[in-house]
């Protein structure tokens, strides 16, 4: 259907307006059905294998690494090249995310998704025949960009789609779907030689495509498009392909919503308008506390999960397992620590809607600080104290494993949930981008000087720098963050804004399913 003109859409939003004098309520019902849920987990799966193919990226680095490091390599890199190997997928990440919100807005979210489905076919198709670093380096570049092109619109289609009481879940669904991709490269890896994995790996965004293209578009962003027929269509399939008039109440909130803002990149200036003028319409809307507020608070929260060693640590887990005389396999032991990943992601989708999400990033926090600091006082007893500690090695081991536990539990996926609902509805897509690409600074930044920290302050001083990072991010965030689990997206923006504070934010709602995806 094609976008009807603005007139048309202002009498549109008088007739909603005159069938329902409280737009702005949003209504308790007493049990979402299977059905209603059925219908949002499939869309946030079929989404999901999107950041399946994410996670199998970045697991994928980590096997090739020690394949290309032998003597007898198929393909010969130099030390230099093989360190870009571990880096650049942060790096051309934070390049893609930054776009990635403004193509969300100006394609959709279901289109960039499945869009971005075919520069992973294409890498994982080079990566089966390539001959040299070259080759190595351009399906990198794609998964990449692709990787930060894709987080905006994944986040935010999952936050506009579900309801308020199953958001949480579903948004944590998609961070764990990026634990899995690495997971399954670790224990894959140890039966199928690297470009024979390329070719399982390729069955996922080509699953992805194909799925993507029977969901449908989030109703958030056909609004702003002025696409109301197809709205309230999508509506109905996302509540359990249902009829108009069970999703009438929903609608008529969610068309109320962003009626009044028009998406920030859609702003029409008159030709008479100056440049700055335009500069200043287009960037005013980013200086509201409503927006500034929220993105401090999730860059810090991105910095924290990535300085507070879980970063490098899955990086440089092979490497640093051998360092420490590991009881276990060092592949071994990658393997259980990509099994653990997965376990605490799944552990976070059931627990989460129950004890919030402040309360899973603390217990995160303070069981990753801890588990480090012992790593530190170990490495301190072994390197300086000439500690005899031949019948202590499985400690360092142990601590490492239960910091990548911790660390997923809570700190690693939650701030990518929270990054898809505390923005304003006009500027969410591109906030969530910048946002987004604030994390991949941190997380290539932490990558890159993890050795020259290890050089410079020790073993004992790095993993001791990582246990202080956990301990002043959950003083910090317990000041900072507001519960958010359970909350419409309105409410969120409302409290941010300053127009209408949490009764207490530092509980979650209850947790009774909302008829609104608001």
């Amino acid at each position: 259907m094609e976008p009807s003109s603005s007139s048309t859409a202002s009498n549109r939003h008088n007739e909603i307006s005159l069938e329902d004098n409280q737009l702005h309520e949003v209504r308790q019902i007493p049990k979402s059905n299977l059905k209603r849920a059925l219908c949002q987990y499939c869309a946030t799966l079929s989404s999901s294998l999107l950041t399946l193919s994410i996670g199998m990226s970045i697991g994928f680095s980590t096997i090739l690494i020690p394949q290309l490091y032998q003597k007898n390599a198929e393909i010969i890199v130099s030390l230099e090249e093989l360190t870009w190997i571990g880096s650049m997928n942060y790096i051309l990440t934070t390049v893609g995310a930054i776009a990635s919100g403004m193509f969300a807005q100006w394609l959709g979210r279901k289109i960039m998704i499945v869009l971005l489905t075919m520069p992973y076919i294409v890498s994982w198709l080079i990566l089966h025949y390539s001959t040299n670093s070259w080759m190595l380096f351009t399906a990198l570049t794609l998964t990449g960009l692709s990787g930060g092109l894709s987080e905006a619109p994944i986040q935010t289609y999952v936050a506009e789609i579900s309801e308020p009481a199953l958001r949480g879940s579903l948004s944590a669904t998609v961070s764990m779907s990026i634990m899995i991709g690495i997971f399954l490269q670790f224990l894959i890896a140890g039966y199928l030689y690297w470009r024979t994995l390329v070719l399982v790996n390729l069955a996922v965004p080509i699953a992805c495509l194909l799925l993507m293209i029977m969901m449908p578009e989030s109703p958030h962003w056909l609004i702003t498009k002025n696409r109301f027929d197809d709205a309230e269509r999508a509506l109905c399939w996302l509540r359990g392909w249902t009829t108009a008039s069970d999703v009438r109440e929903e609608y008529q909130t969610v068309f109320h919503t962003p009626a009044t803002s028009r998406p920030v990149n859609e702003i029409i200036i008159d030709r008479k308008s100056s440049r700055s003028q335009f500069l200043k319409k287009v960037i005013k809307p980013y200086l509201r506390k409503a927006v500034l507020l929220p993105f401090c608070t999730v860059s810090y929260t991105f910095f924290v999960s990535c300085f507070n060693g879980s970063t490098p640590l899955l990086i440089f887990a092979i490497p640093l397992f051998e360092k420490f005389n590991s009881p276990i396999n060092e592949y071994t032991a990658t393997m259980i620590m990509g099994l653990l990943k997965v376990i605490a992601s799944l552990l976070l989708i059931l627990l989460i809607r129950y004890t919030g999400k402040r309360k899973l990033i603390f217990l995160s926090l303070a069981g990753t600080g801890a588990s480090l600091l012992i790593v530190a006082i170990y490495s301190y007893a072994r390197d300086h104290c000439e500690i005899d500690v031949k019948d202590y090695t499985w400690i360092p081991t142990a601590m490492i494993l239960i910091s990548v536990f911790a660390s997923t539990l809570g700190i690693k996926g939650i701030p990518w949930i929270i990054s898809g609902e505390v923005f304003p509805t006009d500027v969410r897509s591109v906030a969530n981008g910048l946002v987004s690409s604030t994390c991949n600074v941190y997380s290539a930044i932490a990558s890159k000087v993890f050795l020259y920290m290890i050089r410079d302050m020790t073993m004992a001083g790095t993993f001791l720098f990582f246990a202080m990072v956990n301990v002043m991010g959950l003083i910090v965030l317990y000041f900072i963050l507001p519960e958010t689990e359970g909350r419409t997206l309105k409410e969120i923006e409302d409290h941010y804004a300053g127009v209408c504070k949490f009764k207490d934010a530092s509980k979650p709602m209850d947790q009774a399913p909302v008829n609104n995806v608001a």
